[in-house]
């Protein structure tokens, strides 16, 4: 390979890692916040060391006690990684982050240019990919890590596959990088059950063959994952609060999501945690315009079905979107990590629209203009928005500034505001989250735990009783308050004395 050839490859590669170093340096600074508590801080299983047959075999609240629907052990191992060199510096997981994001962008350059043999395009795709703000939630939020990590993993393993069915041969060795790439997918995020549809997505638009060996190999993999999730792991892949709502209920919200998603890829403001759970009716206007969205998409897609970029784009989104649209129940009917994987398809698209004008003689002025503007309008705002992840309450006060009233975003402001003290702004959030949600035991908990802290042990007890009145079997309120009644005993006593 001459130098020019190198050149070709080795200065796009070293433009996405500065562009991704970049626009994520500032979450470097980044605490735990949310989840990283639970997944990480409080976590006994990543403190005690556990081995990685024990993260294969729970779920990833288990080290916290608790009950959670998500299994993926190798996020888990991950943080356990993070641990043993880390211990509890924050800023060692940002850095895990940010390199699993940069090494997920340049995967992707990697499977342009297989596909399409086009360096420019490529290179843009991967860099508005690795400086769009809509991936901040997946990077610069440490539980996150799930949508990066199966990314990376599904990518690779649908680079070894083309590559397979372009040299026309399928390998035992290639077969068996196949089979470890998609185990580790699987073992990140759920949704990696979508990849066979991605390849069969790529046979159809390149009308290539489909290579069995390779192809059985992962469908094998998929089942045994299945099977496992359906059988040994029934208790994770089948939670019991799963709520009452069908399918029919939720299949209007995803119409809304579509439109709010394309609205955010273009111009990515406000963007914030908690969408919420909520129900939309066919006949409500957003769904009606995502629907008409959807159906000019398809159109569009039908009428340019020759075009192998723009029918690969619009595939790739829709297919890798399934999984999270909320037909089987997820906890939101959008979220801004789910657009992780998808996002590839709408970057795709627009690095095709702007290197067209850009291989225009005419307009290559205007083409490279472009170029420039988007990706660093799109990197300051995602430099902007890692400020709203660096700490735990501009995070909360914003998500309730913005988001739909959450119980589970004023609980967790109120655990911040009562380890600083502020006891009057913890109670509060507590009021705010038990009035959001009237069974939250763990907010009345929490609420007695800050009363008795103030010394006010009837308003303590109240709380703890209407806990365990909730949930009987709810230990900490017991404890709680036996504690309260013998502080409040001692009070009373001294008085009298």
């Amino acid at each position: 390979m001459n130098q020019e050839r190198k050149n070709i490859f080795f200065l796009p590669i070293i433009s996405i890692i500065i562009l991704g170093a970049i626009c994520y340096a500032g979450s470097l600074n980044g605490k735990f916040i949310l989840d990283d508590e639970l997944l990480v801080k409080e976590n006994a299983l990543i403190a005690n060391r556990a081995g990685p047959g024990t993260f294969l075999s729970t779920n990833i609240m288990a080290g916290a006690g608790m009950v959670s629907a998500f299994y993926r052990p190798l996020q888990m191992i991950t943080y356990a990684l993070d641990h043993a060199i880390w211990d509890l510096n924050p800023f060692g997981y940002h850095i895990t982050n940010i390199f699993i994001h940069i090494l997920t962008a340049l995967c992707i350059y990697w499977l342009i240019n297989i596909l399409y043999n086009d360096n420019k395009l490529s290179f843009l795709t991967a860099a508005l990919f690795v400086v769009h703000p809509m991936h901040t939630e997946a990077v610069s939020y440490i539980s996150g890590r799930a949508d990066p990590l199966s990314a990376l993993s599904m990518l690779l393993c649908a680079i070894i596959y083309i590559k397979q069915v372009k040299l026309g041969r399928a390998g035992v060795s290639g077969c068996a990088l196949l089979i470890l790439t998609y185990v580790l997918a699987l073992l990140s995020k759920e949704m990696s059950v979508v990849l066979p549809l991605l390849l069969l997505l790529y046979h159809f638009v390149f009308k290539k063959k489909v290579r069995w060996p390779a192809f059985v190999s992962l469908l094998s993999v998929l089942a045994v994952y299945l099977l496992v999730r359906f059988t040994y792991l029934r208790d994770i892949s089948f939670p019991t609060n799963i709520g009452i709502d069908t399918m029919l209920n939720r299949i209007p919200g995803f119409f809304a999501a579509i439109l709010n998603y394309i609205k955010l890829l273009f111009v990515p403001i406000p963007l914030h945690m908690e969408y919420g759970a909520r129900l939309f009716r066919f006949a409500d206007p957003i769904v009606v315009s995502g629907m008409v969205v959807v159906f000019n998409i398809l159109v569009f897609a039908y009428t340019k079905r020759n075009n192998k970029v723009v029918l690969f784009s619009i595939g790739w989104f829709f297919l890798a979107l399934l999984p999270s649209a909320n037909l089987y129940k997820v906890n939101a009917y959008m979220a801004e990590h789910f657009l992780y994987l998808p996002s590839i398809g709408f970057f795709l698209l627009a690095a095709y629209v702007l290197t067209n004008i850009y291989n225009n003689k005419r307009y290559k002025i205007i083409g490279l203009a472009l170029m420039v503007t988007a990706i660093l309008f799109y990197s300051v705002l995602t430099i902007k928005q890692n400020e709203y992840w660096r700490d735990p309450i501009t995070f909360y006060t914003r998500t309730i500034e913005f988001a739909p009233p959450s119980a589970n975003i004023y609980y967790g402001r109120g655990i911040i505001y009562d380890k600083k003290g502020d006891y009057d702004k913890a109670i509060s959030d507590y009021t705010m989250a038990i009035k959001i949600k009237p069974d939250y035991t763990d907010a009345y908990n929490n609420r007695g735990i800050v009363h008795s802290k103030m010394g006010n042990y009837e308003q303590a007890i109240s709380d703890y009783a209407m806990a365990i009145k909730i949930d009987p079997d709810y230990i900490p309120a017991q404890k709680n308050l036996i504690k309260a009644r013998k502080d409040s005993g001692r009070i009373a006593e001294g008085h009298s004395r």
